[in-house]
């Protein structure tokens, strides 16, 4: 029988694997369907932007994609129309004027999945939005999983330690009022594994 090797300690039969992850697919997305169907029932959005902007999703990290977005098109644009690469590296339309490395390093520069705001018109961004909460909080169990194999967890036990992980009150409340934050939800996992 051919087995996947997981890490250093532990090999899954890679039928266990693939049945692992399709039970963790379709737990995770009846168990988002259950926790975010009343964003969906009210067509409440998942940019937090509260009464007085406690959380940082409206005024921070929407902000930052969207402009992302139009900053990699710019980019493109310049590129493949004008055929110079430009990068832009100021812009008086942020504040008082001030670099767009600078800005845009703490909320998304460094985020592979936010490079897809490149492909997204700027009227579409609280989709692409939605997507990468939704994406991270998934590829947070892959990662839990893949750390709990390594320390030789029992398969049994895995799922429910990865759901306890994935919905704790910490990563669901995380993603709505900060959701770029929440790169540690699966950086850490996985950190921890490369480290080990």
């Amino acid at each position: 029988m051919h087995r996947v090797k997981i890490g250093k300690k532990k090999a899954l039969p890679a039928s266990g694997e693939k049945v692992w992850m399709r039970s963790y697919t379709l737990t995770f997305v009846l168990l988002s369907m259950i926790m975010y169907s009343l964003n969906i029932i009210y067509h409440k959005s998942f940019v937090y932007s509260g009464v007085n902007l406690a959380g940082d999703g409206l005024v921070q990290h929407y902000t930052a994609l969207a402009y992302y977005g139009e900053y990699l098109r710019t980019i493109g644009r310049n590129f493949f129309k004008t055929f110079t690469f430009s990068i832009p590296e100021f812009d008086l339309s942020i504040g008082l004027g001030g670099s767009i490395i600078t800005t845009l390093g703490y909320e998304v520069l460094g985020d592979p999945f936010n490079l897809l705001a490149a492909f997204v018109p700027m009227q579409y961004t609280e989709y692409l939005y939605v997507f990468l909460v939704i994406l991270r909080l998934y590829l947070a169990g892959i990662a839990f999983c893949q750390y709990c194999f390594y320390h030789s967890f029992d398969v049994r036990q895995t799922l429910p330690g990865v759901i306890v992980y994935v919905f704790s009150f910490y990563t669901v409340a995380l993603l709505i009022l900060h959701p770029f934050f929440s790169k540690s939800a699966y950086l850490s996992a996985a950190g921890v594994i490369g480290s080990g």
